[in-house]
């Protein structure tokens, strides 16, 4: 990293800062993120984040940040993504552009940021033989708080409330 860093100091160094900054930064950021909240409120589940956070703080989540987490955030992300995308210009410094060169180097940084999701979304895959891509997306034993108090209230808090919902789904269904 130290070595790498050095580039940054020799005279073409902000012109190489202002695009990574621009590539590997800007745009692999809203794709990650985007990634990410799909993964936290699709995947593990937007209940199971809640109970989480209600754990935590000792309040309900109100419904507006329900809808806000799992489709105001997400498709504001996309479309504020999808718009840098189509009005994007050649980035500059300085009033100078950059070369093609540069601009084909920008877009393999963005790649480069960008493969990591699926590379090791099938790295995972590939090294857990024995579980289908179902359980992988499933939290493990592991998960929740390390400290075993705490933990074990956690677990508590958690089985309540399924409790709960499944009492709540008999009653509705009557």
């Amino acid at each position: 990293g130290f070595f790498s860093g050095l580039v940054y100091l020799t005279p073409g160094g902000q012109w190489i800062l202002n695009l990574v900054d621009t590539y590997g930064g800007t745009y692999v950021v809203f794709c990650l993120a985007v990634f990410e909240m799909v993964g936290i409120f699709w995947v593990y589940g937007l209940q199971s984040f809640c109970d989480d956070m209600e754990f935590m703080i000792n309040r309900k989540v109100t419904v507006y940040w329900r809808v806000c987490w799992t489709l105001i955030t997400p498709g504001l992300m996309a479309i504020m993504f999808l718009y840098s995308i189509i009005s994007l210009e050649r980035i500059q410094y300085s009033g100078w552009e950059y070369p093609d060169s540069a601009i084909v180097a920008g877009w393999l940084i963005f790649v480069i940021g960008l493969i990591q999701f699926p590379l090791w979304t099938i790295w995972v895959i590939t090294h857990n033989n024995n579980k289908t891509v179902l359980q992988l997306l499933k939290p493990t034993e592991e998960w929740g708080p390390v400290d075993s108090d705490l933990r074990a209230n956690w677990k508590l808090f958690k089985r309540d409330r399924e409790d709960e919902r499944k009492r709540a789904h008999k009653t509705n269904k009557i």
